[in-house]
């Protein structure tokens, strides 16, 4: 396998050959066994571009969201300094008649480049679905499985999360996994040593302690995870993967490179291709909500907070555990007051504006609905989908902050109780680093 090769597999993956230069590849493809296995590699670790363009498949979600344009603070650029922009695919005029072709040579490279599984290996169980969303399904050989409740789940099996969806697994020994929308994963017990790969997306784990010598290892394009027993939440995208822990340990090394920490409760660290391993302690928010859902009384709570002169306020909605199914929320009528007098902060320029989903809106609804609750329009007030967080330049004269954290009507149209919306509200005066870079990292 030469360098050339490497870089045509590139540029074909990113739609980057000429006319010539894609029917010289697949002929080559159907000539050498070599460059069908490298390419085979290459696919898994961009995620689901074989799956998405296989005709007996459903189409996967779309690319998250629009590229991140907001103007922000210098600390939030150091943030977004640290993951690079993603490419972007290009189609040139030629490719709708070059489809055709890649069509009929897809169901062939499906069989070819699908993992191969021995006739005579019987299939190791290694747990179960505990609980799963809609559009879930199971890759299994060659066969798609769309899986329930109870289903069993095997060495070498790989998830697909698609968009506002979720998975929760449990393994034989109790140790549990929870995969959130778009996660592409691969799971392998190797002699009784459990492994996940994770090629994007969050998932969530509570992991029993391992045998002796047989660490749990979790891995992602940039990171390795030692796992003997903690809770933790792990999330990656092709830009970069941040750990989070809040139980236990975790050993935690960039991949190709010596570069390791551990990662103790209420610690995070981050990798990319670029930046070496950063670990950090977690900001402690100045005030966290309860868990707030649709059925909460009246869907809010009312928040009233001292800033104890702060210059800078960030307000953050994270899903109240269950990922962000549905988690459309607000700050109905959020302002400050002090001696200076009373400001709505919808009249203030925000520094930092991300949500998890769709744009943070002002004065309106998600997508621009109203601004409803229980059946009420509220006039003023900031509206995002968890996970969000937007942030303001306070002036000074101001030291209280006040507002109602509310679940909307629109995050569950239908009274629908199997959606079970939730969200907390937290409140910071620094900014929430880890919030924000797990935020991006989704984003991207």
């Amino acid at each position: 396998m030469n360098n050339q090769q490497k870089l045509t597999i590139e540029k074909y993956l990113d739609g980057e050959l000429s006319e010539q230069e894609l029917i010289s590849f697949l002929e080559e493809l159907r000539e050498t066994p070599e460059l069908v296995h490298e390419l085979n590699l290459a696919m898994e670790i961009k995620g689901l571009i074989f799956t998405s363009q296989h005709p007996n498949f459903d189409t996967l979600e779309e690319e998250v969201l629009n590229h991140l344009d907001t103007d922000t603070s210098s600390m939030e650029d150091q943030i977004m300094a640290q993951i690079p922009e993603s490419k972007t695919l290009k189609f040139p005029k030629w490719f709708k008649l070059a489809i055709a072709a890649q069509i009929i040579l897809i169901p062939l490279l499906f069989f070819i480049l699908s993992p191969i599984q021995s006739a005579t290996t019987p299939a190791v169980l290694i747990g179960h679905v505990e609980k799963v969303g809609f559009d879930s399904f199971v890759l299994r050989g060659k066969e798609k499985v769309n899986i329930r409740k109870g289903d069993p789940l095997f060495s070498k099996d790989q998830i697909y999360v698609q968009n506002e969806s979720s998975l929760g697994m449990k393994y034989l020994d109790g140790s549990t996994l929870k995969f959130s929308s778009q996660s592409f994963v691969r799971l392998t017990d190797i002699k009784g040593q459990k492994r996940v790969e994770l090629f994007s997306g969050v998932l969530d784990a509570d992991i029993a302690k391992q045998a002796p010598g047989k660490d749990m290892i979790i891995t992602t394009e940039h990171s390795e995870c030692e796992v003997i027993g903690t809770q933790f939440t792990l999330s990656s995208s092709n830009v970069s993967s941040l750990l989070d822990v809040s139980e236990g340990a975790v050993r935690y090394n960039k991949v190709k490179s010596d570069n390791s920490v551990m990662v103790e409760a209420d610690h995070y660290a981050s990798a990319s291709p670029d930046e070496s391993l950063e670990l950090s302690k977690s900001t402690k928010p100045l005030y966290q909500s309860p868990i707030v859902t649709y059925f909460t009384p009246e869907k809010k709570v009312s928040i009233e907070v001292e800033l104890h002169g702060a210059r800078s306020l960030y307000l953050v909605v994270s899903n109240g555990g269950n990922h962000k199914l549905h988690d459309h929320s607000a700050w109905i009528d959020p302002k400050i007051i002090g001696p200076a007098g009373e400001i709505s902060l919808t009249e203030l320029p925000m520094k930092v504006a991300k949500a998890g989903y769709a744009e943070v809106e002002v004065n309106s609804g998600i997508y621009g609905g109203p601004l409803r609750v229980n059946g009420m329009d509220h006039p003023i007030g900031i509206a995002a989908h968890a996970t969000s967080v937007v942030a303001w330049d306070i002036p000074p004269g101001y030291n209280t902050f006040t507002a109602d954290g509310v679940i909307l009507d629109s995050a569950n149209q239908r009274n629908n109780p199997s959606h079970h919306e939730s969200v907390q509200f937290e409140v910071y005066t620094s900014i929430p680093e880890k919030k924000l870079k797990r935020l991006l990292i989704r984003k991207r």
